[in-house]
């Protein structure tokens, strides 16, 4: 496949910046937000933005969502700030204040996604995609470094798998057993980061107000339980203990077994 067959554009974009916590924390207005040591979140329509502590939580790292809309490629610090005022002056006040606390570099990124491949492994399993390579995705459920790490579980079963036989086909074997296993998960939670990112992003009405009550009650809302918890919902991903289940709940390893036992492969 070509690049750009693999790569899909999401429709969204997200501008980056930092700022000093010691500078948030000796503001009034922005103090709240660094003393909690806690990420936060602020959703309006068609923007949000996302903020958590880094560097040992001496800087804020501060994740503006929009819609891809603007080629930024040559924008000076002066034009990206004229912008983020602009766009986020109405989200909350605290975070038009830390757009001016900010220093450093702002940058803007596509958010892109790798289209469903039809494959992971290659035929004989000496080639296989894990990661970003075989799933980058949104980031509105928070989930790539958590996928990759439920891949590396899953392989590390799989290379069992094939040490403990003298059986030449058993890598084979393995590598599509990890593929049976790990692809549709990747790409069911790929399709829901997506469907996270727009019920975080809902224009005024009443859609937005229940996903807002159901976040109020972590998910305890019948009328938003319509559908596939991850695909349909009408709540935001982690706001929502079931949804959060799904995501971060999945035992990689019992799903190996499972899938080994169903395929009559036994596992050591």
């Amino acid at each position: 496949m070509s690049r750009e067959e693999e790569v899909e554009e999401t429709g969204w974009a997200a501008y980056r910046l930092m700022a000093d916590v010691e500078a948030i924390r000796n503001d009034a207005l922005t103090k709240e937000v660094v003393d909690e040591h806690a990420g936060n979140c602020w959703a309006d329509a068609n923007k949000s933005v996302m903020m958590y502590m880094i560097r040992g939580s001496g800087k804020l790292n501060v994740v503006l969502s929009h819609p891809d809309e603007f080629d930024t490629s040559t924008w000076t610090r002066v034009q990206y700030l004229t912008e983020l005022r602009k766009c986020y002056a109405d989200v909350d006040p605290r975070a038009l204040r830390l757009i001016n606390l900010s220093n450093g570099p702002i940058t803007n990124w596509p958010v892109h996604q790798v289209a469903k491949l039809p494959a992971w492994t290659s035929q004989s399993g000496r080639f296989v995609l894990i990661g970003d390579a075989a799933h980058a995705m949104a980031f509105y459920l928070s989930m790539g470094v958590s996928l990759a790490i439920e891949d590396a579980r899953a392989l590390a079963t799989a290379l069992e798998l094939r040490s403990s036989s003298q059986d030449t086909t058993m890598l084979a074997t393995a590598m599509h057993l990890f593929e049976k296993v790990r692809k549709p998960r990747a790409e069911r939670i790929r399709d829901a980061s997506l469907h996270a990112g727009a019920m975080l992003h809902l224009l005024p009405g009443s859609e937005r107000d229940l996903r807002d009550e159901s976040a109020r009650r972590d998910g305890a809302v019948l009328e938003s339980r319509r559908g596939d918890a991850l695909l349909d919902w009408t709540s935001y991903g982690i706001t929502d203990k079931v949804i959060r289940g799904d995501c971060y709940g999945y035992d990689v390893d019992a799903e190996m077994r499972r899938q080994a036992q169903e395929d009559g492969i036994l596992l050591p």
